[in-house]
């Protein structure tokens, strides 16, 4: 990626941090690295990606020597629209349990 922005004299993206955090939440270099996967992949024939999983480690961490993080989450996009076999309506809220 580095060596094709530098043949066309483009800046590689950049990740960022977002005005209201202090983790990186702007993630245009990640986006662009996949995106030339896929694109490469394409182009050479290989078989696509159905899916692509991210693992976001950001926030602070809850207590003290704690791993986790309190904003840590996982992503993901299914490229592949016909691996979808399936999709849920939302439930209806409970009384039972606290509104997050």
């Amino acid at each position: 990626m580095k060596v094709r922005c530098e043949a066309i004299g483009a800046e590689l993206p950049k990740n960022r941090k977002s005005s209201k955090s202090k983790d990186v939440l702007l993630r245009d270099l990640d986006c662009a690295v996949i995106e030339q996967i896929h694109d490469f992949n394409r182009l050479s024939n290989n078989l696509m990606y159905d899916s692509v999983r991210g693992i976001f480690v950001e926030g602070d961490a809850p207590y003290e020597g704690s791993a986790f993080r309190e904003k840590t989450h996982v992503q993901l996009c299914v490229c592949n629209p016909n691996c979808i076999k399936g999709y849920f309506a939302p439930l209806k809220e409970s009384a039972y349990y606290p509104i997050p």
